[in-house]
């Protein structure tokens, strides 16, 4: 155990999450908006702290505390010394975010492996976010697909 004091940054990030509209099977799911949806898609108020101390901090749950009031609980990820990590204290209220995607081309059946047929699909979208604060704010932006195995899929070569 150790005690030390380190720097921190305020942060805002946006993680735009595919939703997904099929499970691994290809069977078309009837309600793609689940529940905490609004959650992962929403901007969120970070701290980014930098690891000046002499020791890797591993993971483990920390609490961010103004003054003596308790604000927020987040796990805080495994960094080495000299590495920053993020801490998400709570959603931004101020910063609405929305996204809206819509195929606009299709060719079906241009691969075929392991006796299952693949569609190339052409998506476009477009990512939107209003600053309700009375302050200019930098907010960072991830696109990322929902499901792991649909990204890798997506990503082979033929």
């Amino acid at each position: 155990m150790f005690t030390s004091t380190v720097g921190y940054e305020h942060i805002y990030e946006w993680e735009v999450v595919d939703p997904q509209r099929v499970d691994a099977y290809g069977n078309v799911i009837q309600n793609p908006n689940a529940p905490d949806a609004a959650a992962r898609n929403s901007v969120w108020h970070s701290i980014r702290l930098k690891n000046t101390t002499k020791f890797p901090w591993t993971s483990a749950p920390a609490m961010v505390i103004s003054g003596i009031k308790p604000v927020s609980q987040d796990t805080l990820p495994y960094t080495p010394k000299e590495a920053s990590s993020k801490l998400k204290i709570t959603i931004a209220t101020d910063i609405r975010s929305s996204h809206e995607e819509r195929e606009i081309a299709r060719q079906q059946n241009v691969q075929r492996r392991h006796g299952y047929e693949y569609d190339l699909v052409t998506v476009e979208g477009s990512l939107k976010l209003k600053n309700y604060k009375t302050k200019e704010v930098s907010v960072d932006v991830e696109k990322r697909c929902a499901e792991k195995w649909r990204c890798n899929r997506m990503k082979e070569k033929p």
